[in-house]
């Protein structure tokens, strides 16, 4: 757990803690990761599921405007259910591990959320926040991740548990972390530019073709 949380955090702002069982939240911050560290624990052995802001707080808050200017991570959440296929017969959970495998740009670490997989690429030098959101927004489309690529997104913590299924808590684990792969935005920008191109409105005006229609289909 301190390795993924030194791997996260800078050694400045707040972290957000937010915790949550049987429909209550909790919030706390904390001003360092080693307040965290103690009080992850006993959270989850209380059956609690823990999350914290993958961005550092400038102040209390859980909105945009709380979040630090810049970022030193990207991130990504892939939901194994995204990824269930009638017609196949595999688990959603391999498929969506197939993909992240599959990703150009190879995580600095992997985390088994319980339910699908938590993708983080540290950052060389700290970039411009909303600037990270947008590389986190094209990787998610290539991914077929969810929409959580906003920058006050909470994750899981891993060395917790995913207690969806109170009965059977699943533990939440680091499959690879490598604190010297390092990144820069520059890295991601065919990405984001594929991104950009899919969301371009056409740039020429749409011929309307009904009159070459015959008239029984355009009476129909």
């Amino acid at each position: 757990m301190k390795d993924w949380f030194d791997l996260i955090f800078p050694d400045y702002g707040l972290i957000e803690g937010r915790f949550i069982k049987d429909g209550t939240t909790r919030r706390e911050y904390f001003g360092h990761g080693r307040a965290v560290l103690d009080v992850v624990p006993l959270f989850d052995a209380s059956g609690w599921d823990v999350y914290v802001g993958v961005l550092p707080r400038k102040r209390e808050g859980g909105t945009a405007e709380d979040v630090w200017p810049s970022a030193t991570v990207l991130w990504c959440d892939v939901d194994a259910k995204d990824f269930i296929d009638p017609w196949v017969d595999v688990d959603g959970k391999s498929l969506a591990l197939d993909a992240v495998l599959k990703f150009p740009v190879t995580p600095s670490c992997i985390v088994d959320s319980g339910h699908g997989f938590h993708l983080y690429w540290k950052l060389h030098t700290p970039a411009d926040t909303p600037a990270a959101v947008e590389v986190n927004r094209a990787i998610a489309k290539w991914l077929g991740g969810d929409k959580c690529f906003d920058a006050p997104r909470i994750l899981r913590v891993p060395g917790t548990h995913n207690h969806k299924n109170p009965d059977d808590p699943i533990p939440v684990r680091i499959l690879k972390l490598d604190t010297l792969r390092t990144y820069d935005l520059s890295d991601f920008t065919e990405h984001v530019e594929n991104l950009h191109a899919l969301e371009q409105p056409r740039s020429h005006p749409i011929t309307d073709r009904r009159e070459d229609a015959p008239d029984w289909l355009k009476d129909g």
